[in-house]
Parts: structure tokens; sequence; C-alpha cells
């Protein structure tokens, strides 16, 4: 997985083998989530990923390797000193 870091306003930018574009960028952050708003084609199918569980149960996607950041609600370092 490719893991890169964003500012708001920035975008990525995904070029496909034929010459399709996918522009992600990102819109907001607010506490534990982030607004990214997708501009691309409409022959080009972005779901969230419950739905396209939903639609495609036959596929099978791998599992997320998320990381859990110090900031995240609920969140307490073990070597945190406040109470």
């Amino acid at each position: 997985m490719l893991s890169l870091t964003r500012y708001v306003g920035e975008r990525f930018v995904i070029l496909d083998s034929t010459n399709q574009l996918i522009i992600i960028e990102l819109v907001q952050v607010r506490q534990d989530k982030a607004r990214i708003g997708f501009t691309a084609d409409k022959a080009i199918t972005i779901l969230r990923e419950e739905i396209f569980k939903d639609n495609y149960p036959d596929i099978k996607l791998p599992e997320p390797k998320a990381v859990l950041s110090t900031r995240a609600k609920g969140y307490r370092d073990e070597n945190s000193h406040t109470q």
C-alpha cells in the first residue's frame, strides 16, 4: 500500500493505462474524520467500501492497513501521564 500525506486542498492524481484520470482531493479534516473529494469520468465507479461489498460480494478486498493516529478519539498512549 502506498501511504501519502496531504494538506487540505492538496490532491492526488491517478492515471490508469487508458489515460483515465481520477483526482482525489483532501477537502476537510475534522477530529478523526477526513472529507475527500473525487473527480473522475462518469464511466468510473467510485463507491464507499460498505456499498462496494453489498454490490460485489464475490470480490474480496484486502484488509485495511490503517494506522491508529495518536489523535484518534479514545486513543491513550501507555506512556502518557495525563489522566
